[in-house]
C-alpha cells in the first residue's frame, strides 16, 4: 500500500498457492526484509528471503527454495537472523547467508531480541537464547507446550504466544511464566 492502507497491490503471491509471508523487518539502511514459506509440503521455488529497497514497491528474492518463518534485525552489529525449519541462519553486514545452528527442532516462528539485544526464539518444542552467538536451550517441552508462534519484546520483558497461551519473561527469556 502507498496510501496508508486505502488500497493494496499484490506484488509477489499471485498464482502461488500456500505461500505465506510470515514476518518483515527493516534494517538501518532502509532495506525491508521479508521471509516466506509454504504452508504445506516441502519448500518451493518461491519460498525464501525477499528484500525491497523502495519501501515495498518491488521485491527481489535473495534466497529461494528454503522455507523461512521469522526474521529479526539487530542494529547493534547489523545482523539479520532468519528462522527456518529446524535451522537458524544469519546475514551480518553485507555478508552472505550463513548457518548459525541446525539444533532447533521444527519451524522457528517466534523470534525477538531481549532488552540486551540477545536473540530469543521459539521453535515447535523449545525456547532458545543466543547470547554471544552461542545457542543455549532455556525452556524445553517439560516446562511448556509449543509450537511457539509469536514472540515480542515490550519494554524490558518478552511475551511468548502459542496456540493455547501467552507467557511472559522478565529475565530475557531465561524463564517464562
Amino acid at each position: 500500500t502507498a496510501n496508508s492502507g486505502g488500497s493494496w497491490a499484490t506484488e509477489l503471491t499471485t498464482g502461488t498457492a500456500n505461500l505465506r509471508f510470515w514476518m518483515f523487518t527493516q534494517a538501518t539502511s532502509g532495506r525491508i526484509w521479508a521471509v516466506a514459506g509454504l504452508t504445506t509440503g516441502s519448500a518451493g521455488s518461491t519460498s525464501g528471503i525477499y528484500y525491497s529497497d523502495n519501501d515495498g514497491d518491488t521485491w527481489t528474492q535473495h534466497t529461494a527454495s528454503v522455507d523461512f518463518y521469522s526474521v529479526v534485525y539487530r542494529s547493534s552489529d547489523d545482523t539479520l537472523f532468519f528462522g527456518g525449519d529446524g535451522e537458524l541462519r544469519y546475514i551480518q553486514g553485507v555478508g552472505s547467508l550463513s548457518v548459525l545452528s541446525t539444533t532447533p527442532t521444527g519451524k522457528i516462528k517466534a523470534m525477538a531480541l531481549d532488552a540486551e539485544d540477545t536473540l530469543v526464539f521459539g521453535d515447535e518444542y523449545n525456547v532458545w537464547r543466543v547470547p554471544n552467538n552461542q545457542l543455549s536451550l532455556y525452556m524445553g517441552t517439560a516446562n511448556d507446550v509449543g509450537p511457539f508462534l509469536s514472540l515480542i519484546r515490550v519494554g524490558d520483558y518478552l511475551l511468548l504466544g502459542s496456540a493455547t497461551y501467552i507467557s511472559v519473561s522478565r529475565d530475557g527469556g531465561v524463564t517464562f511464566e
